[in-house]
């Protein structure tokens, strides 16, 4: 069968007409299901663009909370080396840089504004926000230690069997053994050409 190219319409025609004509003589049953029609066929462009237009101003806001953490950590900066005397910049460059996840330079900004601030109440509030960041701090590191181990020791359970099969050999030359078996240790040491 082949496919009828349509000629462009410059509205010289009256196929316009016609059609507007059609769609009057339309039932109200055929023209609901038209709409219906049209309705399922959009629906799911429709909720694409959707999650999309949503998933876009997510990351938009996730940039401009970044960005603004930044710019403060950047005033803060100025702040200090114009008056390093003053404990609010201290402290909301620590607080800035604990948002980031900088927690080292965080405790250490807190610990300055903390040693100069004079009043009791707001020497307090500074020790309760460095105690939770130490704790944070503390948190990512013992989980980054434990991701670190389950790496290894997954690593060690895959090259496990590769170092048993070379411990059997007594550490001979794997000359002569099959190149299948060659290729199955290449694998499971997961370099490949490592032995001849």
């Amino acid at each position: 069968m082949e496919a009828v190219i349509a000629k462009p319409c410059l509205r010289f025609c009256n196929m316009s007409k016609d059609l507007k004509s059609q769609k009057m003589k339309m039932e109200a049953e055929e023209r609901l299901k038209y709409c219906k029609y049209l309705l399922q066929a959009l629906l799911p462009v429709l909720n694409q663009i959707h999650e999309e237009q949503t998933m876009e101003n997510e990351l938009e806001a996730n940039i401009q909370g970044a960005w603004l953490k930044l710019l403060s950590v950047r005033d803060c900066n100025r702040a200090v080396v114009r008056l390093p005397s003053y404990t609010k910049a201290w402290y909301r460059r620590g607080m800035a840089n604990a948002s980031m996840g900088n927690y080292k330079d965080a405790i250490q900004d807190l610990d300055i504004s903390m040693n100069m601030e004079l009043s009791s109440g707001g020497n307090s509030k500074i020790k309760e926000e460095l105690e939770i960041i130490k704790k944070q701090s503390r948190r990512e590191e013992l989980e980054s230690e434990l991701e670190e181990l389950e790496e290894a020791e997954l690593e060690e359970q895959l090259l496990q069997p590769a170092t048993m099969v070379i411990m059997l050999c007594g550490g001979r030359s794997f000359e002569g053994f099959p190149s299948v078996f060659l290729r199955q240790l290449e694998l499971l040491e997961g370099q490949e050409g490592l032995y001849p």
